[in-house]
């Protein structure tokens, strides 16, 4: 393999830059990595979800904007679902409705026009999981 190097000869003071240009990337420190971007706002502030939902995502350690779109919207629900019932809350209300404003919120969208398909698609979701029985509140809890 050949090497497209100059033909002139190499100083003393040249050989220095000629090897660290040689490097792989990895080793030069002076280059920034990209910072990721976030979304630090409180759950309330992002449209369709109020300080109820804050408040039921809080108690799952979902804070931010960005810890639910890291999360992810199925996710959430049923960390918020298995939230409520360690808390002894009902789940009765979390519904595919819950679904629309979570998908709203990540989407900026209003709830009411979530696609006809993802509609149905929670739906379908939420009635499988209700039909498991696994979130519901433990007895003799609201």
């Amino acid at each position: 393999m050949a090497t497209y190097l100059p033909t002139v000869a190499v100083g003393d003071t040249i050989r220095p830059f000629v090897r660290d240009c040689l490097r792989p990337l990895g080793e030069f420190d002076t280059v920034p990595k990209k910072a990721k971007n976030t979304d630090e706002r409180r759950i309330s502030q992002m449209r369709n979800l109020g300080p109820a939902c804050e408040e039921d995502l809080n108690a799952v350690g979902i804070y931010t904007a960005q810890d639910l779109i890291d999360t992810g919207i199925e996710a959430a629900f049923i960390k918020l679902l298995q939230g409520r019932v360690a808390r002894g809350l009902p789940t009765h209300g979390c519904n595919a409705a819950y679904l629309y404003a979570l998908h709203g919120a990540l989407h900026d969208c209003d709830w009411r026009d979530v696609p006809e398909t993802k509609k149905v698609e929670y739906k379908k979701w939420t009635a499988e999981i209700r039909a498991a029985g696994t979130f519901t509140a433990k007895p003799g809890k609201p």
